[in-house]
């Protein structure tokens, strides 16, 4: 996903929000054992570190982000009655490291687990990359079906439904990501003589008038040299006539 510099487009984010949060007491608790251990974590973090979207909407106001939540599973009452004291690092060499991001041009913020005390131990999930961009208000996923016909080739026919995600790349320009193809890129698929298959360095980028909501221009993904390479083609490699 590519993310443009916004600073000119909406004012600064409150976005260091830190929730720590441990499990509910029960009233009858089922305890694991004495022989359990406590283990903390940040949700939906990982080793390396995961990466989680925080997509925000193209608006003038500041705006507030619940960043990331930080937790204890417990082994047992004793456990979770004791007072814990958890250091976080703001981890911009996992930002760097993340094969998926280009740091110079996306706003995002990585945090690492360094330490946690009372007897407890660190989790896998001790790290997590959050990509912080605009939505526009075209952002979102959306469901495929209909019919398709290729002229040239009888043997090309309709896949099924589909599951596409707008993502948003300007003001009203949205990249059409195919969820369903190859891990998600922009692209079509269908069957060739019953067979999964796609065309090559073919996606779409569509444009929007925003006062309408009418489609105000359609280009190829592909074509487009700004775009970041998927397994569907290399927008660089891209050759047209002058």
């Amino acid at each position: 996903m590519k993310y443009l510099n916004l600073t000119k487009n909406f004012a600064t984010i409150a976005m260091f929000s830190l929730i720590f949060t441990a499990c509910k007491k029960a009233n009858i608790a089922t305890p694991m054992g004495d022989a359990g251990q406590t283990l903390v974590k940040l949700i939906n973090g990982g080793t390396p570190a995961s990466i989680a979207k925080k997509p925000i909407d193209f608006v003038s106001t500041p705006t507030k982000l619940l960043v990331v939540e930080l937790r204890r599973d417990i082994p047992n009452e004793t456990e979770l009655n004791k007072t814990m004291i958890v250091t976080l690092r703001d981890d911009t060499g996992a930002v760097t490291k993340a094969t998926l991001l280009n740091p110079s041009a996306l706003y995002g913020v990585g945090f690492t687990i360094l330490t946690a005390d009372a007897g407890s131990k660190i989790s896998t999930q001790k790290s997590i990359v959050v990509e912080i961009g605009a939505k526009n208000n075209w952002d979102g996923v959306y469901e495929m079906n209909g019919t398709f016909v290729d002229v040239t080739n009888p043997a090309f026919t309709y896949y099924g439904k589909q599951q596409y995600s707008l993502v948003t790349v300007g003001a009203s320009t949205c990249i059409v990501r195919n969820d369903d193809l190859n891990g998600g890129i922009p692209g079509y698929l269908f069957l060739n003589a019953g067979s999964g298959t796609y065309y090559g360095s073919f996606g779409y980028v569509i444009t929007f008038n925003p006062a309408t909501g009418a489609i105000s221009d359609l280009h190829n993904y592909y074509g487009n040299p700004a775009f970041p390479a998927t397994v569907g083609g290399n927008p660089a490699a891209f050759i047209c006539c002058s």
